[in-house]
């Protein structure tokens, strides 16, 4: 295993970077450097699960991957997820344009934050009857 995974793309895990959104449109610009990604998805695939972390500060963050990589991830691993949807921020933040300082900011405290526990999985196999429901 690396050190770090890439960064989160939109629709794909966090891991390993397996489809696990319905994609209803990719990126069609051809100079921009997610040509051919996923622009918009819809629903979750059957192979998907959403993670719920619980973060330092108190706060949750659901982060999304395939129901493999999320059966495989260990506790030493949740950080190395985490630096994965910063890192996407950071390129989100720079694509859109943001000043250096709102950049730095925005993903400075992204930063500051660390999962702390893995709460619940959303599904815990292939089956779509085992999809967790949250009706807070």
């Amino acid at each position: 295993m690396t050190d770090r995974y890439p960064p989160k793309r939109p629709g794909q895990c966090v891991c390993c970077g397996d489809l696990i959104y319905e994609v209803r449109q990719t990126v069609a610009d051809p100079t921009s450097p997610l040509f051919g990604t996923p622009a918009r998805v819809g629903a979750m695939l059957v192979q998907g699960t959403q993670l719920e972390f619980l973060m330092s500060d108190g706060s949750e963050a659901d982060i999304a991957c395939c129901i493999g990589c999320a059966q495989e991830l260990t506790p030493t691993e949740y950080g190395r997820v985490w630096e994965a949807c910063v890192d996407a921020a950071d390129a989100s933040a720079r694509r859109a344009g943001r000043s250096e300082n709102v950049r730095r900011a925005q993903v400075g405290h992204l930063m500051s934050l660390l999962p702390v526990a893995l709460l619940r999985k959303r599904r815990e196999g292939a089956d779509p009857q085992t999809l967790v429901v949250d009706r807070r």
